[in-house]
């Protein structure tokens, strides 16, 4: 089953070695290192900004990962992806 979840993540930099703790994307892949990155590249950003970034790639990865599962369902059954996922 697909899922999409927050976590706490300790982010290491390769160039410096600092670690940072970060709120993280975990998907059933794993988590979403590309997000983690962007987040440790901001850091003037204040927390509530960080808090906001990773609520709305949440958000953007569950439509995703529901799209993909209905489309995959569309093509299954051979029903239009909009009448499954409504």
């Amino acid at each position: 089953m697909a899922y999409v979840a927050k976590v706490k993540v300790r982010y290491r930099n390769d160039d410096t070695g600092r670690e940072i703790q970060l709120p993280g994307v975990l998907t059933e892949g794993g988590v979403l290192i590309s997000h983690l990155r962007y987040l440790a590249s901001e850091p003037t950003k204040s927390a509530s900004w960080r808090e906001r970034s990773v609520f709305a790639m949440r958000d953007t990865s569950c439509r995703v990962l529901l799209q993909f599962r209905c489309n995959s369902a569309w093509s299954y059954h051979g029903q239009r992806a909009h009448d499954r996922c409504t």
